[in-house]
């Protein structure tokens, strides 16, 4: 890339604002800093308004500005708290506009044998991964749709109008022994991503969907499996966050919409 071309693309960035759900440490927090080292603006949210203080002040001493992450506390299941968060973030970062939006969410997943599961695991599940994907897609493209800038020809004709990008799992795909409620939610999520893609993306709108096909490397991880394990056997949230970056970059005649990751000795 040129270095005209490397600026135009440093400003456009700055103007581009990315919305991550799920912003916890782990992907959430890999993610938002590798949008915000690019050069965009970034909204964390997430339950807990200390916590999302916490990371956004982090990103802001990493990339040194004091304004480029903002966390909001919502409650993913509920529409006026998304919506309302969305108007906000519009508000607070009054030169950019949203452009980028990840659902990443953390609820839903539970064990239990087919027999001892619930109703209300169902229903939870669904909850968190069906129902708040499809209220954080209604919200982010209402927004990006109701930006003048959404009627302009873009300076980038190439690049996407916006990115839907959307974390999944191998329940995604499966439902595994012990995991009927969390696969029932992983499906519906999968199934609202496929149908946002097919309806938007002749819009302009490149919406993907990871499969992470594989164990996290976090502390809550090491806790609960040690730390001690062979090499490239967990997966790096530094490196997802990265083909994150990597796919909304995408040329808009060659989008992927599925993209499965796991580590390289993953048995599949």
């Amino acid at each position: 890339m040129s270095a005209t071309n490397t600026s135009a693309a440093a400003v456009a960035a700055a103007k581009q604002i990315v919305v991550i759900l799920g912003a916890g440490p782990g992907l959430g927090l890999s993610a938002a800093r590798v949008f915000a080292r690019e050069g965009h603006p970034v909204a964390l949210l997430s339950r807990t308004q200390s916590r999302l203080d916490e990371l956004a002040k982090q990103i802001n001493d990493e990339v040194g500005d004091p304004g480029r992450a903002k966390g909001y506390a919502v409650d993913a299941t509920k529409r006026e708290a998304i919506n309302g968060a969305f108007e906000s973030i519009s508000k607070d970062f009054k030169s950019a506009w949203v452009h980028t939006a990840i659902f990443n969410p953390g609820g839903g997943f539970i064990r239990k044998p087919l027999l001892e599961t619930t109703e209300e695991d169902i229903r939870n599940g669904i909850d968190t991964q069906a129902v708040g994907g499809l209220l954080f897609a209604q919200a982010f493209i209402r927004t990006l749709q109701s930006n003048p800038k959404w009627q302009e020809p873009s300076p980038f004709p190439s690049s996407a109008l916006g990115n839907l990008i959307i974390t999944g799992a191998t329940a995604s795909l499966k439902g595994s022994a012990n995991f009927s409620a969390f696969a029932a939610s992983k499906f519906g999520l999968r199934a609202i991503a496929q149908s946002a893609a097919r309806e938007y993306g002749p819009q302009g709108i490149h919406v993907s969907h990871f499969i992470i096909d594989g164990i996290i490397q976090s502390e809550r991880v090491s806790k609960f499996f040690g730390d001690k394990y062979e090499p490239h056997t967990r997966m790096d949230s530094d490196a997802i966050a990265q083909v994150y970056l990597d796919t909304a970059r995408q040329h808009r005649n060659t989008w992927s919409f599925e993209t499965d990751l796991r580590p390289g000795p993953e048995r599949w």
